[in-house]
């Protein structure tokens, strides 16, 4: 498949009173054309950072002070921001986290999608009506007349995300980023919005970085999975591997905290003690080190690399690094 998005060595960092804090740190990844990556993690990771680092939409104190961003062969660092307009929506549309702050509550649906369609298209306001309604009709709300006429707090978590996707969509894009597309949504329009994303996927041929904390959406929409942690990665691999074979003890951790259908009556589930750290730049060893049940000295006094332990599986971890395997240690 051709390469669509590739991150090199991307360090984000936000500045405040003349001091520097890297927020993600040497974060390397691929997307190929038609292919679905998911990056998890805990909130604080560095998920939607890079996201937005993608997008070229950081805030104003955020800057991308290593690495590139290669998109159909163009370094996006190296674009003028006018160029970057005509890049965003057109070519790389994003689904953001919150609908009802996404969504211009002054606006009617209809404005706003038909904004968005006259920004790239040179349409009458009529033909662009028209191509507003079909969008609407196509990710599913009924009404779409109606739809076009009432504003982002008239209606339901649900329909404010198919109105958000149907926006992203109005250009055809050729890689769309879903940061959290189900959070807040109850588990009957979860799965709609889920079946909605694989539907347009096969239909656009398009690539999608899904970001997310919900191990039930990567097992469900996921080709490759990247798990971060403060600010880096640490285990990338394909989903079937993800499961059925985790190595870092983050990963573990994740998945044992989650309940299965295969789980035997009263199994307890496992809660990670602690919480992401704060200034996590500034640790000297592993960033997991304080929450990780099989760190040793080692991992207090050197930082790991994320080294390949089989086909396509990297995994930044010294215990993996001794032992091959969690498994045998």
């Amino acid at each position: 498949m051709k390469e669509l998005l590739e991150v090199r060595h991307l360090q984000t960092s936000f500045i405040k009173n003349k001091n520097r804090t890297d927020y993600t740190s040497d974060i390397n990844f691929k997307i190929e054309q038609g292919e679905t990556v998911g990056i998890v993690g805990e909130s604080g990771s560095g998920k939607s950072i890079t996201a937005l680092s993608i997008m070229g939409l950081l805030p104003k104190n955020g800057v991308v002070s290593e690495g590139s961003i290669l998109f159909d062969g163009k370094n996006l660092l190296e674009l003028s921001d006018k160029e970057m307009e005509k890049l965003r929506g057109n070519e790389i549309s994003m689904i953001f986290q919150d609908t009802m702050s996404a969504l211009n509550p002054v606006f009617t649906i209809g404005h706003q999608l038909i904004e968005a369609i006259c920004i790239h298209y040179k349409l009458s306001k009529k033909e662009a009506y028209d191509l507003a309604v079909q969008l609407i009709k196509k990710v599913g709300l009924s009404r779409p007349e109606k739809i076009m006429k009432e504003y982002s707090f008239m209606l339901s978590g649900g329909m404010r995300q198919r109105a958000m996707i149907a926006m992203a969509l109005c250009q055809n894009p050729k890689l769309l980023i879903a940061d959290e597309p189900t959070t807040a949504l109850d588990v009957t329009i979860q799965a709609q919005i889920v079946r909605l994303l694989k539907e347009l996927r096969e239909e656009y041929k398009m690539s999608i970085l899904l970001i997310t904390h919900d191990m039930g959406l990567i097992a469900e929409m996921a080709d490759k999975v990247i798990v971060m942690y403060a600010g880096e990665i640490v285990e990338e691999t394909d989903v079937f591997h993800l499961f059925d074979d985790p190595r870092h003890p983050y990963t573990k951790a994740l998945l044992e905290s989650i309940p299965k259908v295969t789980d035997f009556p009263g199994r307890k589930l496992t809660a990670i003690p602690g919480t992401v750290p704060q200034n996590y730049q500034m640790i000297q060893g592993c960033r997991f080190r304080e929450r990780c049940p099989v760190a040793f000295e080692q991992c207090y006094f050197y930082h790991p690399e994320l080294n390949m332990t089989e086909e396509g599986h990297k995994v930044r971890c010294f215990a993996v690094e001794k032992e091959g395997s969690l498994d045998e240690s």
